[in-house]
């Protein structure tokens, strides 16, 4: 995406999200402080987003891990390519209860 363009707070399944080309600004937050927003990232951020979050700068090359259930918002600070991947662990739609 653009820069200023990104995701608004959300929280799912663990993922890992590799930078291809860019710059992306993280912000996480534990399950317990977790939530969604409608609100687009680049106003969230201008609001002042609370202290529980911790914020990670993102390079090209880099990868993020997101455990299950952290909240996390993600503003593209220059134009932006990434490739991302949610996984649970453990039983799957895919697995065989025997």
């Amino acid at each position: 995406g653009g820069a200023r363009s990104g995701s608004p707070v959300h929280f799912h399944i663990a993922a890992w999200n590799l930078l291809v080309h860019g710059r992306k600004r993280w912000y996480l937050a534990p399950p317990c402080n977790a939530s969604y927003s409608s609100l687009p990232v680049a106003d969230w951020v201008r609001a002042g987003p609370s202290e529980e979050y911790i914020q990670v700068v993102q390079h090209a090359g880099d990868i993020v891990f997101v455990p299950d259930n952290w909240g996390h918002a993600v503003l593209n600070e220059a134009e932006s390519v990434g490739v991302a991947f949610e996984f649970s662990f453990g039983a799957s739609e895919f697995s065989l209860n025997v």
